[in-house]
This record gives C-alpha cells, sequence and structure tokens, in this order.
C-alpha cells in the first residue's frame, strides 16, 4: 500500500482480533512478518502511510490472506550454488523443489537460458558447449497456491584438457629397449597410464621427459599399452592407447664347423644346428649353411621380427701347402732284380712314402711299381709328388755248362762245352757262342744277358 506523500509506513499483522505485530515502521513499500504463522490461519496486513511531518497519513490499506497449510514451496538447485564443468560437456541440473502445494510451476531465468534445454522444468540440462566463461541462473518454483521458492546455482565453464595424438618411435620394439613417445595438438599438463592390455587396468606411469612433448619409456619385456592422461586446471581428457608391441630376442645361434683349419684350396662348411631359416652371416650370405675357403672371423646373426641374435664368432684359418717333393733316383732304372736301387726327397723332413708308408727321407725299393712321396706340414697341409715308376727286370736262368764227351781228356784232344741258354751267352774266354770248343785245361764259365740286359 502506497500513499502519494507518504516517505514511510507503519505496517500491523492481525489474527482476527489478535494483533500479531503492530505499527512496525519500513521505510520501504515492502516488510516482511518477524512472526512465524500458523498453516490454516487467516491474517489481515494493515498499512498505514506517514507522512514527511511524521504525521499519520489519511487512510490505510488492508490485505487479507490465509496461510496454506504445506508451507511455501523450497527450492534447491543441485549441484549446490557453484559448480564448474569443462567446456565442451554438459550438467545436468535439478532444483528438486519440496513442500508447497503441486502442481509446480518452474521457471529459470539468469545468463543465457538459451544454454539450458528447457526453462520451464525443474531439471534442465546445461549446454557446455560453449565459450569458456561463468553463468549464473535463478530457479524459481511456484505452487499451486502461488507461492514461491528460488535458489541460485553459478556454473563455471572452464577451458577443456585436450589429449592430442600420442605416437610411438618405434612402435616395435625388441625385448630390453626403450621407446619414445611424442605427443602432438594437446593442451594441458600431461601425466601417463600404463597397462598389460588395452583393456587395463590402467596405472600410473612415470616417463622420463625430453621436452614439453617427447618422453621415453623403461627398457620395455613384453608388450605395453600407454595412454596420455591431459589436466587442465580441473578438466581432463584421456589421450588415444597406444601398443608398444615387444618382440623376444631370439636364441644365440649354435653353429657347427667341419673344419677350422683348412689347407689352401679346401673348404669348411658352417652351419647352425638351432636355426634352418633367418640366418646371414657376417659376410652377406642368407643361408643356414655356409661354405667357406677364406681365412677369416665368421658369426651367423639371426634376425626375427627385426630383433637379432648373434652366434659366438667362429675362426678359420687357412694354411699354405707345402712345395711339390720331387723324387730323385739314386741307381738306375729299369734295373734287374737283386740289384740295389734307392730313391729320396728333395725335401728334408715330412715325407711319406707311398705305398709303403714309410716315413724316412730316402727308401729302397726292390720291386716294380708307381711310387710317390708326400710332403707333409705342422698344420696337416700336403703336396704329393708325380708319380715315379720303377722296373725290375726279371734275371735269365742261370746257365748250365755240359760236356760233351766223357772225361778224363788227353792233351791235345778238342772237348765241346755247351751252355743251357740259347742264344746271350758269352764265355770266359770271350766266345760268344752256345758251345764252345776247347783244348787247354782250365775253368771255364758262361753268362748269359738276356734282352733287357740283365745277366745270369
Amino acid at each position: 500500500p502506497r500513499a502519494t506523500d507518504a516517505v514511510s509506513y507503519k505496517f500491523s499483522l492481525w489474527e482476527g482480533t489478535t494483533a500479531i505485530e503492530t505499527n512496525k515502521s519500513q521505510t520501504d513499500t515492502f516488510y516482511t512478518a518477524a512472526s512465524v504463522l500458523t498453516a490454516g490461519a487467516v491474517y489481515r496486513w494493515i498499512a498505514l502511510p506517514v507522512s514527511s511531518t511524521g504525521a499519520d497519513g489519511i487512510g490505510c490499506d488492508t490485505l487479507t490472506f490465509t496461510v496454506s497449510p504445506n508451507g511455501d514451496p523450497m527450492a534447491n538447485v543441485m549441484p549446490a550454488f557453484q559448480t564448474s564443468v569443462c567446456e565442451g560437456t554438459t550438467q545436468d541440473l535439478d532444483g528438486t523443489p519440496t513442500s508447497g502445494t503441486t502442481p509446480y510451476t518452474h521457471n529459470w531465468t539468469g545468463t543465457n537460458v538459451g544454454l539450458l534445454s528447457d526453462v520451464t522444468i525443474s531439471n534442465p540440462i546445461f549446454d557446455g558447449n560453449t565459450a569458456t566463461g561463468n553463468y549464473n541462473y535463478k530457479y524459481t518454483v511456484t505452487d499451486a497456491n502461488g507461492c514461491k521458492g528460488s535458489d541460485s546455482i553459478y556454473i563455471n565453464v572452464a577451458p577443456k584438457a585436450i589429449a592430442g595424438t600420442a605416437v610411438a618411435v618405434p612402435k616395435n620394439l625388441c625385448a630390453g629397449n626403450p621407446t619414445t613417445i611424442q605427443v602432438s595438438g594437446y593442451k594441458g599438463t600431461i601425466s601417463w597410464e600404463t597397462a598389460d592390455n588395452v583393456a587395463g587396468p590402467w596405472t600410473s606411469a612415470p616417463l622420463t621427459s625430453l621436452n614439453d612433448s617427447t618422453f621415453t619409456t623403461p627398457a620395455l619385456n613384453a608388450t605395453t599399452y600407454y595412454r596420455a592422461v591431459v589436466t587442465r586446471g580441473n578438466c581432463t581428457e584421456t589421450g588415444n592407447e597406444l601398443e608398444i608391441i615387444v618382440n623376444p630376442i631370439p636364441a644365440k645361434p649354435l653353429v657347427s664347423v667341419s673344419d677350422a683349419s683348412l689347407c689352401q684350396g679346401e673348404t669348411a662348411t658352417l652351419q647352425t644346428t638351432n636355426y634352418t631359416s633367418d640366418i646371414t652371416w657376417n659376410d652377406g650370405t642368407v643361408n643356414s649353411v655356409l661354405q667357406v675357403s677364406t681365412a677369416g672371423t665368421y658369426v651367423a646373426v639371426v634376425n626375427i621380427l627385426g630383433c637379432t641374435a648373434s652366434s659366438d664368432p667362429v675362426t678359420i684359418a687357412v694354411n699354405p701347402l707345402p712345395a711339390k717333393p720331387q723324387i730323385v733316383l739314386i741307381g738306375n732304372n729299369p734295373a734287374c732284380e737283386g740289384e740295389a736301387v734307392a730313391i729320396e726327397s728333395n725335401i728334408v723332413g715330412g715325407n711319406t712314402w707311398s705305398p709303403s708308408g714309410l716315413t724316412t727321407d730316402r727308401i729302397d725299393i726292390t720291386a716294380s711299381g708307381n711310387y710317390t712321396v708326400t710332403q707333409t706340414t705342422s698344420f696337416g697341409c700336403s703336396a704329393e709328388s708325380d708319380v715315379f715308376t720303377m722296373t725290375f727286370n726279371a734275371v735269365p736262368p742261370t746257365p748250365i755248362i755240359t760236356v760233351i764227351g766223357t772225361p778224363p781228356f788227353c792233351e791235345g784232344q778238342t772237348i765241346q762245352l755247351s751252355s743251357s741258354s740259347i742264344g746271350g751267352n758269352t764265355w770266359s774266354n770271350n766266345m760268344t757262342s752256345d758251345t764252345i770248343a776247347v783244348t787247354t785245361s782250365g775253368s771255364y764259365t758262361v753268362t748269359v744277358k738276356s734282352a733287357n740286359e740283365c745277366t745270369a
């Protein structure tokens, strides 16, 4: 109630004929009773204007009302009073009215109510997909009796965290090695999580920072997952999961060698006994078997899924061959059976004769055949002479002298002596016929020579 010249008012509250509050002076045109009103009771307000001179105004105004038995409705906005949401997210609001008399009507007012899904319901959704900043909203609930209650909420839209994109270089590792993770396009502070599989559980993974966007893992021995968790204020975002594939180191190749000490011109065979494929030798050969004739150190490397292991080194020695020996004849060739003949090597020491197996530098020979000598060094390397062919010719049968006639013989008588060998005879008196005539006493012999110049 107002009076045109009133500067203040005296308010009185009556319940029937009982004064509850009287002459409460108030310069404002509104007054709130200090007394607790009784539900269902009928009350009457009386407002008396007071002039600038302090005189009561002429006339007053009255208002009769009944207190609702349910009380005023109460608004309790949840989340309570102040909340913060991250840019790009939404927030459920709930006025949760109580008391008063249903049905209620609802109304939301404040900063940019267009961000609320519906201002006429108690539980609209605030759309945080907007610019960052502060937003104030008042929720007013009115019950069926026109009684009102209200509550407010303060919403801060904070800049969202951006996880960006993480990549691992390299993504495939061999056991016992770290990898480097690079993150691009992120906003906020990075922390890391790790897991044994993509389903988790995820735990904190402190990584070593190389710079603001590059990190290195510890040495890994099994396939491991990483992801970045980026925090910006109270906002977080989880980045993409990185699968770091860790392949095992293969077993060391085991190498067998046919002979580690070669002679010039020989070949050794090196072979991995525990692999038949995926082998590369340090000379570039790709095979599990390697033939070598050159001195050097050889290593077999196995490569499985990019992970390698090397064999123990195998050293191959190639030793020089000795000079080719020459056979020197001491005697005649051909010779006659029973004659003394020797052959010797022109190299002193290291000789082995064939076929006898003798190891002297010189040997005596008595039979026809092929002879060689082999020179062998301390490394077991050898050189064989050319074949020496020796011939022993047969000696003719010993001739038998036959006396033709019956002794004794008389002086002046001619005696015939005959050799049992036909041809090739030479008598001690230098006669060369098979039969000779002698007239003088004495000793006579005959020597027979074969076509091979052997005599008896």
